[in-house]
C-alpha cells in the first residue's frame, strides 16, 4: 500500500477520533465559553417549544484554501498533512459540535482538536501497517501449523486448527483429509484379545493390534477407561463381519483417541453409544465392520460422540438400527468439529445428527428407513452416487434379534 493512500485512509480513522474529541472536550456550565451558570448555553437554540434551533457556523470561521497554497504544513513526517485536509477537518469538529451540543466551540478548543487530529494522521499509517504485516505474520503462522500438522499425519492437530477457524475445508477436501489422515500404520505387537481376559491388562503401544478370532467374544472396555492416555494407531481386528461378534461399549479413556482401527467384525454396542469422549478427540477409521445395538433411546446412545471433533471414515461396513431396545433411536456423531467420509457402505434406521461444523461425503453408499428430519439432515453432507431410500413414515418398535446375524446365539 502506498505511502499516501495509507494516509488518506488514515486521515479518515482520525476524523473519527476528531469528533471523539469534540465528545470528551465539550465545553460544560461553567467553562469557558459556556455562557452564565444559571442559564442556557448562548446559541443553545433551546426555544420555548423546546425545539433545538441549531445556529449556522459564523461567517469566516473557515477560510477557503488558497489556489497557491503550499500543499503540506505543520508536521515532522515529511511534511504530508495539506491544508486541504486541515480544513476538513475544521469543518468536520464545528459541524459535530454544532450539531450535538448546539454551539459553536472556542477557537483555542478548534486549535486543540486540529493538533490532535495531526498527531492521530502521523501514528495511524504506523498502526494500519503494523497490523498488516501482523495479519501477514498470522496468515504464515496459520500455513506453517497446518503443513507441519499434515506432514505428521497429526489429526488431532488438524481438527483443532478446524476448531479454532484457521483451516477452512470444503466436503470434498475435508474426505480427501480423512482419506490421507485417518488409516492406521500398523506394524506393531499382535495381541490375543484373550490376553486382555480376568484382571489382566496387558501393555498397549503404539501400532498394537489386538485380534478377534472367530466366534462371539466380550472386551471389557474398563481396561482402556485406566490409561492415562490411550497409545496411537491401535487396532481392534475380528475374522470377518459375518464370523466375529465382539460386544464393547462406551469408550471413556483420557485424551484423545488418534489413528484407531476397527475392522473385520461386528460390534454388539450393548444398547450404549460406542465411544464418548467428553473432552479428547476422536480419529477413527471402521473397515468391513457392522454396528448394531446402539440405538437405545437414551442420551448416551450414540455411535461416535466426541465432544471436541472426530475425523471418522466408514468403509465397507454396516450401521444398523433395529437391534437395539429403542429400534432407530440412536444417533450416529455427536462431535464438534466433524470430518467424515462414508463408503460404499449400509446405514439403515438411524439419526445421522451432524453438528454445524460438518463436512464430509456420503459415496456410494444405501441409506434406508431415515425419517424425513433425519434426511434433511443427510442433506447437509454431499451424497455421491448414493442410494436413498423412501423415508419412514411408521414408528418401528419390534426389535431385531442378533440371531438373525449369527445364529450360534440361539
Amino acid at each position: 500500500m502506498r505511502p499516501l493512500t495509507i494516509l488518506g485512509f488514515a486521515a479518515g480513522l482520525a476524523l473519527g477520533v476528531l469528533v471523539g474529541f469534540v465528545l470528551w472536550n465539550a465545553d460544560g456550565p461553567g467553562e469557558p465559553g459556556a455562557g452564565p451558570l444559571d442559564g442556557e448555553r448562548p446559541g443553545s437554540g433551546l426555544a420555548d417549544s423546546g425545539t433545538p434551533v441549531l445556529p449556522a457556523v459564523p461567517a469566516g470561521s473557515v477560510e477557503p484554501m488558497a489556489a497557491d497554497s503550499p500543499p503540506p504544513v505543520g508536521d515532522d513526517d515529511g511534511r504530508l498533512i495539506t491544508q486541504a485536509l486541515l480544513d476538513y477537518a475544521r469543518q468536520t469538529y464545528l459541524d459535530s459540535s454544532q450539531q450535538t451540543f448546539g454551539y459553536v466551540p472556542t477557537e483555542d478548543r478548534v486549535e486543540d482538536a486540529l493538533e490532535a487530529f495531526q498527531q492521530e494522521c502521523l501514528q495511524l499509517p504506523r498502526l494500519i501497517a503494523g497490523r498488516h504485516f501482523q495479519a501477514r505474520a498470522d496468515d504464515r503462522e496459520r500455513a506453517r501449523s497446518i503443513d507441519e500438522a499434515l506432514q505428521a499425519a497429526d489429526g488431532v492437530a488438524l481438527l483443532q486448527l478446524v476448531q479454532a477457524g484457521d483451516y477452512e475445508l470444503t466436503d470434498q477436501s475435508a474426505a480427501a483429509l480423512v482419506d490421507r489422515i485417518v488409516p492406521g500404520r500398523g506394524g506393531g505387537a499382535v495381541l490375543s484379545a484373550s490376553a486382555f481376559d480376568g484382571d489382566a491388562s496387558p501393555e498397549l503401544v503404539p501400532g498394537t493390534t489386538i485380534q478377534f478370532g472367530p466366534g462371539v467374544h466380550h472386551f471389557d472396555m474398563d481396561k482402556l477407561r485406566l490409561l492415562d492416555e490411550f497409545p496411537t494407531d491401535i487396532t481392534f481386528a475380528g475374522a470377518g463381519m459375518d464370523t466375529t461378534l465382539v460386544s464393547m461399549s462406551d469408550m471413556v479413556v483420557g485424551g484423545d483417541v488418534e489413528r484407531l482401527t476397527l475392522r473385520d467384525m461386528t460390534i454388539d454396542c450393548e444398547n450404549d453409544g460406542l465411544f464418548d469422549l467428553r473432552s479428547g478427540k476422536l480419529v477413527l477409521d471402521v473397515l468391513r465392520t457392522r454396528l448394531v445395538r446402539f440405538d437405545a433411546g437414551h442420551g448416551g446412545a450414540v455411535l461416535f460422540s466426541a465432544r471436541s471433533g472426530a475425523m471418522v471414515r466408514v468403509a465397507h461396513s454396516e450401521i444398523l438400527g433395529g437391534f437395539g431396545k429403542s429400534p432407530g433411536n440412536g444417533r450416529l456423531f455427536r462431535s464438534g468439529p466433524l470430518l467424515t467420509h462414508i463408503i460404499d457402505s449400509r446405514l439403515e434406521l438411524l439419526d445421522p445428527t451432524f453438528t454445524e461444523v460438518s463436512h464430509g461425503v456420503f459415496e456410494r453408499c444405501t441409506i434406508d428407513r431415515i425419517t424425513p428430519n433425519d434426511l434433511a439432515d443427510v442433506d447437509r453432507m454431499e451424497l455421491v452416487s448414493c442410494l436413498v431410500g423412501p423415508p419412514l413414515t411408521e414408528t418401528v418398535t419390534e426389535v431385531r434379534d442378533l440371531a438373525e446375524l449369527f445364529p450360534e446365539l440361539d
